[in-house]
């Protein structure tokens, strides 16, 4: 009984013998939330965020998932076509049940032989089971999803120690719809769908201060959408005042990923956010994804 672990849900038992969990449903992507079992909870504007004096959390204990079911026989009808009846969606599937489970906060996945994308797999194996004190990296996917049971607002945001928030000033909408390829029970009838960015003339994000404490120097990656002739930037408080990073788009609809350098000085911000983005001239971005290295 001492390496015990549970499968298939979440077991009282384990988590007061100080086992942790194991589940198997990762590759559905929008399970447990909310599940105060393993610290996943909603604010008051449906931003899903992370309870870490969880014990699981905290304590570090087994936590992990499975991101599996990917093979073609799971588009068939053998199978019930569980996933759709062809393998077009797999990759964000796959995509998104790998940002999950580390916004979830696992340090163990159960990988099977297969990977749909070797890059990412090997990018999750180094941040598996890192906290705010040592990982190398934080980021946040600006999505929006529809819960059953949470019908009166949007699920938002997978966040890893950085949290994108609507205020006056910095409002946002969800843009680039992705449908899904089936029915899941978890998701509101009717919304079967989820939205994979925001866009907005401001866009506020703030980082966790542990994790902007032991660093100054910061690659931020952005992934955005590339609609439009306009610039936007990158807005940071650096050493002498505020600082901007910008870049035009190019019109080409492609979704591209632009990388800054920065040297902020988080601790006396001026600004609403740690990192602002703003578009010159009216213009809206769309955001996708943001993520701030240590250098």
């Amino acid at each position: 009984m001492e390496d015990k672990v549970f499968m298939g849900g979440l077991s009282n038992y384990g988590q007061s013998k100080g086992f942790g969990i194991r589940r198997g449903f990762v590759e559905m992507y929008l399970y447990h939330i909310p599940d105060n079992h393993i610290g996943q909870l909603l604010d008051d504007n449906g931003y899903l965020f992370v309870d870490e004096s969880n014990d699981i959390i905290a304590k570090n204990l087994f936590h992990g998932e499975e991101n599996e079911e990917y093979e073609e026989k799971w588009a068939t009808a053998e199978r019930g076509f569980r996933f759709g009846k062809n393998t077009n969606s797999f990759p964000y599937r796959y995509f998104t049940a790998n940002l999950r489970l580390l916004q979830m906060r696992c340090n163990y996945l159960l990988q099977n032989e297969f990977s749909l994308l070797p890059e990412m797999l090997t990018w999750v194996s180094l941040e598996l089971g890192k906290t705010k004190h040592d990982a190398p990296d934080a980021w946040c996917f600006l999505r929006e999803s529809y819960i059953r049971g949470n019908e009166t607002l949007p699920v938002k945001n997978f966040e890893r120690w950085v949290y994108q928030r609507d205020i006056p000033g910095y409002e946002t909408k969800p843009v680039i719809k992705i449908e899904h390829p089936i029915e899941m029970w978890m998701v509101q009838p009717g919304k079967y769908y989820d939205f994979i960015a925001r866009q907005g003339n401001k866009i506020g994000f703030d980082i966790d201060d542990t994790f902007l404490s032991s660093n100054q120097e910061f690659a931020v990656k952005i992934s955005y959408l590339d609609v439009g002739k306009e610039f936007w930037s990158l807005m940071f408080q650096g050493k002498k005042g505020i600082e901007k990073r910008s870049i035009k788009n190019e019109n080409t609809g492609q979704i591209k990923t632009a990388t800054f350098f920065i040297d902020g000085d988080f601790k006396n911000k001026t600004s609403s956010f740690d990192l602002e983005i703003h578009g010159e001239n009216g213009f809206e971005p769309i955001i996708s994804f943001l993520r701030i290295i240590k250098i």
